[in-house]
């Protein structure tokens, strides 16, 4: 359906040179979907967030659906911003491009959650507004706790955190740009920033979560490096098979998608992908391609439309209103890029580096 919207109001598919890219991040947002149906399918309450009621299996599978995913766009991330720092772009437009490539659908996002608690709670507009204290700064949010006695789990997926550590990652890609233009040898300023990282995760100066997601980013920065190689058709399929079971190795170990070790495992894997592998034609499938285009959207948007279906079709059964909250965010992503996301981004067309599209 996602794909029948995008043709009806003319939006394509991109042409820049990442298109496994753009596929990966369809794949990553629909499985995020399915992993945020878990979180909530475990009672009829509006407030209910919890895969606690799953087995000690199904639990880890639902974990790592979702995990996996924001594990592989943090990596996109960092792959397509390393090329940003080597360009040297200057800053002040860097970071403008990103003040209007993410506020305007988060704060979209944000108006859809608060419609969506006035709905189901009857909640007054004042106390639905206090979901706007979860706009994602460097920093943190602006605020935190409860919104009309609701946590942002059951009214939007919870996804806004994975924005805070987008924009640590634009805040140092100036800093970035410093360190590549004073060391010329890119793999000796990413490895000694994963020295740093570890080392100081080591030291406990740095969680797991956070040493997690740097070494994600740092990840990317090396997939980035290393796809100016040229790989064979067989090469990929290696770097593929075999990455694959090199996250499955740290997996067991760690016990961890978060993890700074199960992080470096996944570069054979995204290489692959970033360097053409297109899992058998599934990332390249025009559907596939579209729903990565809407992905932001499609990502930003979901949790509040399960909300509203759960709400009202929980108790039909028969997967009913996974099926409509599926339905509604196929239908509304579309829209929402085109009117929302690009509005803001249409002077980036005469851009020549657009060829690379963060």
């Amino acid at each position: 359906m996602n794909y029948v919207i995008c043709k009806k109001i003319g939006v394509m598919e991109n042409t820049y040179k990442y298109k496994s890219l753009d596929g990966l991040r369809g794949l990553c947002a629909a499985l995020v979907v399915f992993h945020h149906f878990y979180w909530r399918n475990g009672s009829s309450s509006d407030k209910f967030w919890s895969v606690d009621y799953l087995n000690g299996g199904e639990k880890l599978l639902a974990l790592i659906i979702g995990q996996l995913p924001v594990a592989l766009f943090f990596m996109i991330s960092g792959f397509l911003f390393y090329f940003v720092s080597v360009s040297q772009k200057p800053v002040f437009s860097f970071l403008k491009g990103r003040v209007f490539r993410i506020y305007p659908p988060v704060l979209i996002s944000l108006i859809i959650a608060a419609f969506s608690l006035i709905i189901i709670d009857r909640e007054s507009v004042s106390c639905a507004t206090g979901v706007l204290k979860y706009i994602p700064t460097p920093v943190g949010f602006a605020s935190s706790g409860s919104v009309c006695e609701f946590d942002m789990g059951p009214i939007n997926s919870g996804i806004l955190w994975t924005l805070i550590w987008e924009w640590r990652l634009y805040v140092f890609v100036p800093v970035l740009m410093i360190l590549l233009r004073y060391i010329r040898s890119g793999i000796f300023v990413i490895g000694g920033l994963f020295f740093v990282t570890f080392t100081m995760w080591l030291s406990s100066l740095l969680d797991e979560m956070q040493s997690s997601c740097i070494a994600l980013f740092l990840s990317g920065f090396i997939s980035a490096i290393l796809s100016s190689r040229s790989f064979s058709e067989s090469q990929k399929y290696l770097l593929f098979f075999g990455g694959g079971v090199l996250f499955l190795i740290s997996l067991f170990i760690t016990k961890r998608v978060y993890n700074p070790f199960t992080a470096v495992s996944l570069i054979p894997l995204f290489l692959s992908i970033a360097s053409g592998f297109s899992m058998f034609g599934i990332l390249v499938n025009k559907k596939m391609q579209l729903l990565g285009v809407t992905s932001f959207s499609f990502y930003l948007n979901h949790g509040a439309f399960q909300f509203i279906s759960k709400h009202f079709f929980y108790d039909y059964g028969f997967y009913i209103w996974q099926t409509a909250s599926v339905i509604m965010v196929c239908i509304s992503a579309p829209f929402l890029y085109k009117y929302v996301e690009m509005a803001f981004q249409i002077k980036k067309r005469h851009v020549p580096a657009e060829v690379i599209k963060p």
